[in-house]
């Protein structure tokens, strides 16, 4: 309801090879748009972004109905029903085990200094070594 088009006028632009748009601009007169049938389910105001433990969020999500063309279908002759669910954080609900029992004692395969801090008299420990 109470769409307009803006008309604008192109020109070739040889060298760029490209349409550049010009100054020259017309604005059409007002044109509604029929409302469609529901075609799918879309976030229409996204939730705040921070979490706070097992708290409501800030900015409550909205979700709704949209016809193929986007636009929000508030009435609806037809029946639709729509079922929302809510999935727990996995941080929450779940806990991760990361078994290393079978991965391979970490060694060490060479050490190695810079010539600055070389000395003859350096001793150089290494892992197994009791100091």
């Amino acid at each position: 309801v109470g769409y307009r088009l803006l008309y604008t006028l192109f020109e070739i632009n040889e060298y760029r090879k490209a349409l550049v748009s010009t100054e020259i601009q017309v604005l059409g007169d007002y044109f509604d748009v029929g409302i469609g049938s529901p075609h799918r389910i879309e976030v229409l105001r996204e939730p705040s972004a921070t979490w706070a433990g097992n708290q409501p969020f800030l900015t409550q999500p909205r979700i709704g109905l949209v016809d193929a063309g986007g636009n929000i279908v508030s009435t609806d002759s037809t029946t639709t029903a729509v079922q929302a669910y809510v999935t727990p954080s996995l941080a929450v609900s779940s806990q991760i085990v990361i078994d290393t029992t079978k991965d391979p004692v970490p060694m060490v395969l060479s050490v190695d200094y810079i010539e600055a801090i070389r000395s003859a008299s350096r001793v150089v420990y290494g892992s197994g070594d009791v100091l």
